[in-house]
């Protein structure tokens, strides 16, 4: 079975789907991929698993979808599968439009996990402080000075509590060791209207060359 709206997202009828194999909605070199997961689900029944693939309409055309699939057991049909499909197309060309526009970024662009390990490390940030992308991610900022870390905890826990939201005044270093003046702009990215954060965005601003004009 399949709703309405699942088959007219495909470009399909009910009818035209209703007795056809699930496979003929994927490319052929991701069938084997969907098989396993399916025998997964038969494997486990009551479990809920997810997954993100590509499927075909109608018209050739592709959609990537958000799947979750759990497979239950009933007294007059025996197992089954259900399958509830998101389309989430435009949500990761938006996050590739994203992801792209932060690697070109001049501005040095750093983001953390809500354990406040570093999750992306542009090539900007890289020039400016020295360590580069693989050098950093899973880890925690390398850039506090020694004697500082009890500040950038605290720096860390408010903006968290959300108190944090002007520009602040930070003094860092680079892997050579050498002190460099910032300005910090904090961005907590939360889920939903005032949720939980999911991810601290920091886009920095070198004025090591002003400080030294002004002084």
């Amino acid at each position: 079975s399949v709703n309405r709206y699942g088959a007219a997202q495909l470009g399909y009828t009910v009818g035209e789907l209703v007795g056809r194999s699930v496979l003929t909605v994927f490319d052929a070199t991701d069938r084997e991929t969907v098989l396993a997961q399916l025998r997964q689900c038969a494997d486990h029944p009551f479990r809920t698993f997810t997954w993100e693939i590509q499927k075909i309409r109608k018209d050739g055309s592709r959609l990537w979808v958000h799947e979750r699939a759990r497979a239950i057991v009933s007294s007059d049909s025996g197992l089954m599968i259900l399958v509830v499909c998101e389309d989430v197309t435009e949500h990761r060309r938006t996050g590739r439009l994203l992801a792209t526009l932060i690697h070109e970024s001049p501005l040095p662009i750093i983001s953390l996990d809500q354990t406040a390990k570093v999750t992306s490390w542009n090539p900007a940030a890289a020039k400016l402080l020295g360590w580069s992308e693989e050098e950093v991610i899973g880890k925690e900022l390398p850039y506090i000075p020694p004697g500082e870390e009890e500040a950038a905890d605290c720096l860390w826990e408010a903006g968290v509590r959300g108190e944090l939201t002007a520009p602040v005044e930070l003094r860092r270093r680079r892997k050579d060791g050498t002190l460099i003046d910032l300005l910090l702009w904090p961005v907590y990215v939360r889920e939903g209207s005032g949720g939980e954060f999911e991810t601290a965005i920091g886009i920095l601003v070198d004025q090591s060359n002003l400080i030294r004009a002004e002084a």
